[in-house]
């Protein structure tokens, strides 16, 4: 049997009222569900408490535990919570256990899973995934020595394949000597490429491995399509018995019925071929070669082709290179030919050396986007032996207007535009914090009035250099029909603003506004509303790979969830924060940030 609990923020309410059976085991499960204010905190402890006993248990990765059968050993009320990681306690609520205690001598012994038992179940998955992908990567190994052995016995067909050649190729040495010395090209290539590819991979697959161990199964999918390109490298060869069909493939690519010529279905081009050899024993007509984009031969798929038409009464041979783009390759000629080609793979270690650098370039694309997580940003704070500096801009609810004490005639931003060094905001508040716990210097940068317009204009004005840390909250004042702004605009003023910072290696945060009063946000010279900031600033930070905070979403559940409205938190003019809202802007806009804060009875 289940039973159902949600949690908002931190409180925890029961969504059944069923009760518990004295002595069970195994048989009751607690089912959570949780808001966003719980997002990536791990792990998640439930605490099962019932008179002097306190059992602790982690949720599994659906958010499910058993409840442990020591509290219900006797009838009573067991009180149950919630804490994540270190940073969010909740509320306790209560489950009845009712019936007869269990008798002596069939009481369950084997206590619960402990929170300690639980990370060594977790350590021991770990290290069974680590073990399967070394096991991975000695599978992958063998694999190229088997493609090394394979080539050897290829090398051994393509010499057999050369003398049958030269046999055909009597009548017309000249051209039969330069098919020759293409194919012996192309064995000895082979050959020394696969020598060095067979090295340069492994090496190239260790490094990978030590550099990004938590994308190993990606790292071992690109082995083993590089295994693949090896196994490709012994080109196709075609003869009379393939050309099948009755029919001649014409000029535009498209297939003719016209008796006595036959032509071949399509041919898939092996990996890294570049060019094709045909030797064609003329008796009325010549041969036709076609190239395609896809499997269907037909006039769109067409790229090029060639046909041999001219007479002569001799054997003759071409070569022709394949185009970049083509996928398949086809093969016409009269009935009574004796008919031969060869496709022939050159270049095999330029393709492996490419494939191979762009698992290179994948690796770092996930480093790159891993070093934008905004927890991984605001980590270099902690324990942090260098001063990170860090600027706060944005609009008046930055600023500070309608906290308590607020008066911009502090430090000079720039032009005729000063701080508020004193008044209460969630900006000053984030500012004393930090700076009363980690080695940092942090400035309240906001500017009342301010479209992101301004602020991207501006931008060269407000962070400098030495910065290491821009938190931009802005959007609010270009809702107004004077601001002359669109959605359009605000995205670009975004973009600009993280570009000049990402050019110098500053780490850029954006925060979405808070919602105002229905009042405000519906009065007519408004041409959009704070819920679009919020999406705007959605797409964009996915547009470029970085997480913001949704600061519009945060606050209205943090309402929701302790039934309080939006405006008890707002001003009069249903726009600025009061001293309590800003408090509650400060507390999300921590957490956010994955920084914890002293809780609100703390004498320290």
């Amino acid at each position: 049997m289940e039973y159902k609990f949600k949690v908002k923020g931190n409180y925890l309410t029961r969504l059944d009222d069923n009760t518990i059976i004295t002595s069970s085991k195994n048989e009751f499960y607690a089912d959570f569900s949780f808001d966003i204010s719980w997002y990536n905190i791990k792990p998640i402890t439930v605490n099962f408490e019932k008179e002097q006993t306190i059992i602790s248990i982690i949720l599994d990765e659906n958010n499910r535990c058993r409840i442990p059968w020591e509290v219900m050993t006797d009838s009573g009320v067991i009180n149950i919570c919630v804490v994540g990681g270190d940073l969010i306690p909740t509320n306790s609520v209560t489950v009845k256990v009712v019936g007869e205690p269990i008798k002596s001598g069939i009481a369950p012994t084997v206590a619960s899973p402990s929170v300690y038992s639980s990370i060594v179940e977790l350590s021991e998955g770990i290290k069974k995934e680590w073990t399967e992908c070394s096991e991975l990567i000695t599978t992958y190994k063998n694999d190229i020595d088997d493609a090394n052995n394979q080539l050897n016995e290829n090398v051994q067909i393509i010499d057999g394949k050369i003398a049958n050649v030269n046999s055909i190729l009597n009548a017309a040495e000249a051209s039969a000597d330069t098919a020759i010395k293409n194919i012996e090209q192309t064995k000895n290539n082979s050959i020394e490429a696969v020598n060095n590819i067979k090295d340069n991979c492994v090496n190239d697959i260790n490094t990978l491995i030590d550099s990004a161990k938590a994308n190993i199964e990606q790292s071992v999918s690109a082995a083993a399509s590089s295994a693949d390109y090896v196994k490709n490298t012994l080109g196709l060869t075609i003869t009379n018995e393939n050309l099948t069909e009755a029919g001649y493939i014409t000029s535009k690519g498209a297939a003719e019925t016209l008796n006595p010529f036959t032509y071949s279905r399509l041919y898939k081009i092996p990996i890294g071929a570049k060019s094709v050899c045909v030797v064609n024993s003329y008796r009325n007509v010549g041969c036709a070669i076609a190239f395609y984009s896809k499997n269907e031969i037909s006039t769109k798929n067409f790229i090029s082709g060639l046909s041999i038409t001219d007479p002569v009464t001799e054997e003759s041979a071409i070569n022709t290179d394949i185009p970049e783009d083509a996928k398949y390759v086809a093969f016409s000629a009269h009935s009574s030919n004796k008919f031969l080609a060869y496709i022939v793979v050159t270049d095999l270690a330029e393709e492996i050396t490419s494939k191979i650098a762009e698992n290179a370039e994948n690796i770092d694309n996930v480093k790159n986007s891993f070093s934008k997580k905004i927890q991984n940003i605001m980590s270099q704070l902690v324990l942090s032996d260098e001063t990170v500096n860090i600027k706060l801009t944005g609009d008046s609810t930055t600023a500070g207007q309608g906290g308590t004490g607020y008066s911009a005639d502090g430090e000079i931003i720039f032009g005729s535009y000063y701080v508020n060094e004193n008044g209460h905001c969630w900006a000053n508040s984030l500012r004393d914090y930090f700076h009363s716990k980690f080695n940092c210097s942090v400035k309240n940068y906001g500017i009342s009035g301010s479209t992101s317009k301004r602020i991207a204009d501006n931008i060269s004005n407000i962070v400098s250099d030495s910065d290491n840390i821009l938190i931009c909250m802005i959007g609010l004042n270009d809702r107004r029909s004077e601001s002359g702004l669109s959605l359009n605009n605000l995205y670009n003023n975004l973009q600009t603003i993280l570009d000049y910072c990402s050019t110098r290696n500053i780490s850029t945060i954006f925060i979405s506004c808070i919602p105002t009063s229905v009042e405000n946000d519906g009065s007519e010279n408004k041409v959009f509303h704070c819920e679009d900031i919020d999406n705007v600033m959605m797409k964009f930070s996915n547009d470029n790979n970085i997480e913001y905070i949704p600061l519009y979403k945060l606050f209205t559940e943090y309402c929701e969830t302790r039934n309080i409205t939006i405006d008890s938190l707002l001003c009069s003019d249903g726009l600025h924060p009061n001293d309590n809202g800003y408090d509650v802007m400060f507390y999300l806009v921590c957490n956010a940030l994955g920084i914890s804060v002293k809780r609100p009875d703390a004498t320290w």
